[in-house]
C-alpha cells in the first residue's frame, strides 16, 4: 500500500506520516524511493493514533513500541516494562485529571463570583458635602443653594444645585450634570461599547500598561499627596485614575469630568465596586464649563487627556485647565506628538472638524513651547517610546517617523 493510500484510509496527512517515519515510529518498507505499507504496518500505524488519543508523547509511544520491536511483549520481563510505561502514563492522567477537576471547580467559583460582582447593585455613592467648597456657578462664579437633595452618609445623591443668577446643575445619582441630562442626551455620539480589548491587541495594550506605570512611578516619585485637589479630565477610555486611585490617600479630593454621561456611569460604577472610601466628584460637562472655583485644583493627570479633547475640539485643554489651577500646582501627563504630516493628514480624516491649528499643538517641540506661552513651567519632558499600534477603530496606517509619547511634569505658574 503507498503513502497516500494510507492517507485516505486513515485520514491521516502525508506530511504526519513521513514524520512518524523520519522519527521510527513507523518502519515501512522502502522501494525505488518510495515507502510501501503492509497491513501490519497499517495496524501499527493506528495503534499509534490509539495511544495519541490516550495523551501518550510521541516519545512515550516510541518506548512502547521499541519494546516489542527488540523482543516479544508477553515475555515476563518485557510485560512489566510495558506494564510499567502504560502506569506511569495512568497515574499522570489521574494526576492531569485531579489538577484538571480543581481549576474547574475554582473557574467556576470565579465565574459565579464575577457574574455577582456585576450583577449583584453596589451602593450608589454621591458627591461628599466637603466638595461644595470648592463649587461655585460656572456662568457668574457665585456659590450654588441646594435644592430638593437627598442626602446620605454626608454625600448627595440627587437634588439641585441652584445659583442667584437662574443658573441650575442636576445631580442625579451621584453625577453632577451642569447642561440639562435630556440635552445632553440628545448630542452625545460616544459609544462606550467599544473596550480598549476591542481596539487594540493584547501585544498593544500591555505596551500601553507600561507607558501607564511609568506616568504612575513619575508621579509618585515627585511627592506624596495628602489633602489635595486632583483633576483628572478628557478621559473617553484610559481612565487612568480608577486604575491607580488605591495609590492615592483617602484624605484627597477626585474630580473626574467628562463630556460623556455614558463613560462617567461607567467610570463612577467600577470606582464603587472598588469599595473605596475616596472622596470623588462625578462631573459630566465641558472643561470650559466646570462648576468649580478658579486657583483650586492641586495636581491635573494628563494621560491622553490633551489629546483626546483635540479630537473634538479646536482648543488647547491645558489653557482651558490653566485658571482652575492654583500657584505652583503640578500637571503629570503623557501626549502623543505627531511629527508625521501622513498621519496628521490620516488623523484629520478621521476628525474633520479639528482644525490644523489645533492639531500643530503637538508637532515636535511646539506642545510644550505652547505650556510655557500659556504660563506653565515645564519641569520635564522626554520620549518614552515611538508609537507603532493604531486602533483598529482609527485604521491609521503608521509609517516613516511614527508618533511618540511625551511624558512631561509642568507647574503652573501665574502671571
Amino acid at each position: 500500500m503507498k503513502i497516500g493510500e494510507v492517507s485516505k484510509l486513515l485520514g491521516l496527512s502525508v506530511a504526519t506520516i513521513r514524520y512518524y517515519i523520519e522519527i521510527g515510529l513507523l518502519v515501512p518498507e522502502r522501494k525505488n524511493y518510495h515507502h510501501h505499507f503492509t497491513d501490519k504496518d497499517v495496524e501499527e500505524l493506528k495503534l499509534i493514533l490509539s495511544y495519541k488519543d490516550m495523551y501518550f508523547s510521541l516519545k512515550e509511544i516510541h518506548d512502547i513500541l521499541s519494546v516489542e520491536r527488540v523482543s516479544y511483549s508477553n515475555m515476563p520481563r518485557e510485560t512489566k516494562k510495558v506494564v510499567k510505561l502504560l502506569s506511569n502514563k495512568y497515574n499522570s492522567l489521574v494526576s492531569q485529571r485531579n489538577s484538571i477537576d480543581t481549576a474547574i471547580d475554582r473557574l467556576k467559583k470565579i465565574i459565579l463570583e464575577t457574574k455577582h460582582i456585576s450583577s449583584n447593585p453596589t451602593d450608589i455613592s454621591g458627591i461628599p458635602l466637603t466638595f461644595l467648597k470648592l463649587l461655585n456657578c460656572p456662568v457668574c462664579e457665585c456659590d450654588f443653594v441646594i435644592k430638593g437633595a437627598t442626602i446620605k452618609n454626608g454625600e448627595i445623591i440627587s437634588g439641585e444645585l441652584l445659583c442667584n443668577c437662574g443658573n441650575r446643575l442636576e445631580i442625579q445619582d451621584g453625577i453632577l450634570f451642569v447642561d440639562p441630562v435630556s440635552h445632553i442626551y440628545d448630542t452625545t455620539l460616544f459609544d462606550i461599547s467599544n473596550t480598549l480589548l476591542e481596539e487594540y491587541d493584547a501585544k498593544t495594550i500591555t505596551v500601553l500598561k507600561q507607558d501607564e506605570k511609568q506616568l504612575l512611578s513619575n508621579l509618585l516619585s515627585e511627592k506624596e499627596y495628602h489633602n489635595k485637589v486632583i483633576l483628572e479630565t478628557n478621559i473617553k477610555r484610559w481612565f487612568f485614575l480608577l486604575k491607580n486611585i488605591e495609590y492615592f490617600n483617602e484624605d484627597n479630593h477626585f474630580i473626574i469630568a467628562e463630556r460623556y454621561p455614558e463613560v462617567i456611569r461607567f467610570y463612577k460604577s467600577q470606582i464603587e465596586k472598588k469599595g473605596l472610601n475616596h472622596k470623588t466628584l462625578f462631573l459630566v460637562c465641558k472643561p470650559d464649563k466646570y462648576p468649580i472655583k478658579k486657583k483650586s485644583i492641586d495636581l491635573w493627570v494628563d494621560y491622553i487627556d490633551s489629546n483626546e479633547h483635540n479630537e473634538t475640539e479646536d482648543s488647547f485643554l491645558p489653557e482651558l485647565i490653566k485658571p482652575y489651577l492654583n500657584s505652583n500646582a503640578r500637571v503629570h501627563g503623557i501626549v502623543i506628538i505627531m511629527p508625521n504630516q501622513t498621519y496628521v493628514n490620516a488623523l484629520r480624516e478621521i476628525h474633520p472638524n479639528v482644525s490644523s491649528k489645533s492639531i500643530e499643538y503637538f508637532n515636535p517641540g511646539l506642545f510644550t513651547k505652547r505650556l510655557s506661552s500659556l504660563g506653565y513651567h515645564v519641569l520635564n519632558a522626554f520620549k518614552i517610546r515611538d508609537v507603532w499600534e493604531t486602533s483598529r477603530t482609527s485604521a491609521i496606517k503608521v509609517s516613516g517617523t511614527p508618533p511618540y509619547r511625551l511624558l512631561y511634569v509642568a507647574k503652573n505658574m501665574d502671571k
